[in-house]
């Protein structure tokens, strides 16, 4: 066990946050937007969006963010097994939405009136047997995007009785597939597979999601939001990880452009995967967001949004004594580690998730962008204000 934990802090190093993947644009936090009156929400994807299910997974993985700091500013000041300091992605499109957060699958409420959380913070793209077969471990959770896909279809058999009918009682409901593909890529990284072949994955990957995507579309789902992958050579695992001695290797911003130009491809790859799927269905309203470039503008505007620009790389949580804020070792709640005072001017919480403020924003981009794509035939009803983070 204590193997297989030092295994998961290692790969946490390398994590490509699931922050979802949407145009932005520059309004201000808590702005309201006009909007579908959804009657369900239904999420997949990792820890961007799990709201619970690897804590109910019966994995020690998942100890860590079932206890303090996580969870320290969610509105009872307690964890739940998110894996940030408040709520997750899933959490404020919900509240966007005049829906209650959805309930994690696994959990012991099973009230799926308002919809269901799916996700599962580290779970792969790939099924484990298929990275099995390109000799990549995978040390968390078994519970991939297909497994995922599968519960949804074994929900929803239990609620309609035929096509027909799972369409009608999901008409009126959004699903959201947050970025995965990241511990993919990651597990292949500590194999020590050179660039070339973990690039290799990527079309399988994206294979991957939009056969997910046609199976969600076959049992009735009408509005689907597919994210694709954040500039991860900005994200402070990575930036501690795979530094460079050469100031060429980072932007403007402080980020490695290679780890981005990896990005980059993985999302150019994704959205031609994703126009099969809508040319096959062009009844289906299939809306992709670019977080990459959505992440990047709140870099650039990061004092306008509140926060902190010389902290918009360093995590909240960890390890004062290193650069970034960041110890793979002493990873977020770990003895000696310590908690920022003010999360809400920080972006990223732990190194390898976003503070709620974080994700708040992005929230607030997602929305302005693809509200009015979305194409709702019932009346629309103003959105709710993100929930904003407690000082």
């Amino acid at each position: 066990m204590a193997i297989a934990t030092l295994r998961g802090d290692l790969i946490l190093t390398l994590v490509v946050l699931v922050v979802s993947t949407f145009v932005l644009h520059p309004c201000a936090a808590h702005q309201k937007h006009p909007g579908c009156s959804f009657e369900a929400i239904y999420t997949f994807g990792d820890s961007t969006s799990d709201t619970g299910n690897l804590y109910n997974e019966p994995a020690g993985f998942a100890n860590r963010a079932g206890r303090l700091p996580y969870g320290i500013n969610y509105p009872t000041k307690t964890p739940t097994g998110r894996w940030t300091n408040g709520l997750v992605m899933s959490d404020l499109f919900a509240s966007a939405f005049s829906l209650p957060s959805p309930k994690p699958y696994l959990g012991t409420d099973k009230d799926f009136k308002s919809g269901v959380n799916f996700a599962v913070a580290w779970a792969t793209a790939l099924d484990t047997p298929v990275l099995a077969k390109f000799n990549i471990p995978h040390w968390y959770t078994d519970s991939s995007l297909l497994v995922q896909v599968s519960w949804f279809e074994t929900y929803i058999a239990s609620i309609c009785s035929n096509k027909t009918d799972c369409k009608k009682k999901l008409e009126n409901s959004i699903f959201v597939v947050g970025d995965i593909g990241s511990i993919d890529y990651t597990s292949a990284k500590l194999r020590h597979l050179n660039s070339l072949r973990v690039a290799a994955l990527t079309p399988l990957i994206a294979k991957t999601i939009a056969q997910g995507v046609q199976r969600l579309i076959d049992h009735g789902a009408s509005r689907i939001i597919v994210s694709g992958s954040l500039p991860v050579g900005c994200l402070t695992s990575n930036l501690d990880f795979s530094r460079s001695n050469y100031s060429r290797a980072y932007d403007e911003f402080g980020c490695l452009k290679s780890l981005n130009s990896f990005a980059a491809n993985h999302n150019t790859q994704l959205q031609k995967a994703l126009e099969g799927v809508r040319a096959k269905n062009p009844e289906v309203t299939l809306l992709y967001g670019d977080a990459f470039k959505s992440y990047q503008e709140i870099l650039h505007n990061a004092e306008r949004y509140g926060l902190t620009k010389n902290n918009t790389l360093n995590a909240c949580c960890g390890a004062p004594w290193k650069e970034y804020n960041y110890d793979q070792f002493s990873l977020c709640g770990i003895v000696n580690t310590t908690v920022c005072s003010e999360p809400e001017k920080y972006l990223n919480w732990d190194g390898t998730s976003l503070t709620q403020n974080g994700y708040n924003r992005v929230v607030n981009w997602i929305l302005h962008q693809l509200t009015p794509l979305l194409k709702c035939n019932n009346a629309p009803k103003p959105i709710k204000k993100p929930i904003s983070i407690a000082n």
